[in-house]
């Protein structure tokens, strides 16, 4: 249950494992070990490409999910590198784990958490710690069909885009 509204979509198989490249192997690490490793409460999945563009000099960063997230205000998260993305069939239940990368990873603090928008909700306030490439509603829905289309890859774009998204506010700052 997330603010008293239960997920629509399943958009993984609930699991304590995450594979991760260590000293130039993939390894399936325990995701409790990984979260005290880092000092963390979770952790954020980005894509390489996405990765490479946030700027710690901002502050903050807004990140958008499908749907809804489990963040809460006042937790840290580390945000962590996808290096080969993995997928999750929801008609069948198949799941094939990404492949992340610890190295560089950002610590960061959840300061604010909206769930279940929807694209004609979101105002141009979300947009300001946003990635370069997110900095209106199109693009937003160009980008999570880009994400999620390749994780979710049963769904149409019209699935995709009626789910709407949920959005994250993290701090850099301690």
């Amino acid at each position: 249950m997330i603010l008293g509204k239960k997920i629509m979509l399943s958009r993984s198989i609930e699991n304590n494992k995450i594979l991760i490249l260590e000293d130039g192997k993939e390894v399936l690490k325990e995701k409790a070990e990984v979260l005290v490793f880092l000092g963390v409460d979770g952790m954020i999945r980005i894509k390489g490409n996405e990765f490479k563009e946030i700027d710690v000099a901002k502050k903050y960063l807004g990140h958008f999910n499908l749907e809804c997230t489990d963040h809460e205000v006042g937790k840290r998260y580390a945000l962590v590198k996808i290096l080969r993305s993995g997928n999750y069939n929801t008609v069948n239940g198949v799941q094939v784990l990404p492949l992340l990368s610890l190295e560089n990873a950002y610590i960061t603090k959840c300061v604010d958490v909206k769930n279940y928008l929807k694209y004609d909700d979101i105002i141009l306030e979300f947009f300001a710690y946003s990635l370069l490439d997110i900095q209106n509603t199109e693009e937003l829905k160009s980008v999570i069909f880009k994400r999620y289309s390749e994780s979710l890859p049963n769904l149409t774009k019209e699935e995709i885009e009626k789910l709407g998204v949920g959005y994250t506010l993290l701090s850099f700052g301690k």
